[in-house]
């Protein structure tokens, strides 16, 4: 087998399971994607800056489900909730959307206070 294959093949996305409560199933959060990782930036980016005269401070709260929807998968690594599942997953625990947003970010370093973390390690 070619090196090319071997690597394009290669299952490099570890998952973490995650036991919801109130959910009748896990969870795993996977090591994202580039192209999920490039997408969360490009999102990030347009939200308007805080001095912006259309600045909601709850815009960047709402991307929370837009990334669950695109990590969240089975324990095959295959995602569980469908792009247009945004707004159904927005009327689940809030509880469990900030914990589940918490850990998909910090496994994957997508913020700011990941990134010092990972720095000072």
């Amino acid at each position: 087998m070619e090196i090319r294959n071997q690597i394009l093949e290669a299952m490099d996305q570890k998952l973490e399971k995650v036991e919801v409560d109130g959910w009748p199933v896990p969870v795993f959060i996977p090591d994202i994607g580039a192209a999920t990782k490039y997408a969360w930036d490009e999102q990030l980016l347009l939200l308007p800056k805080e001095d912006a005269p259309d600045f909601d401070p709850l815009q960047f709260h709402k991307l929370k489900c837009w990334l669950l929807v695109r990590s969240l998968c089975d324990e095959n690594g295959k995602k569980i909730f469908e792009d247009d599942d945004e707004d159904l997953l927005k009327k689940k625990s809030n509880k469990i959307i900030e914990n589940l947003f918490n850990k998909v970010a910090e496994k994957n370093i997508l913020l700011p206070k990941d990134v010092d973390k990972l720095e000072k390690n």
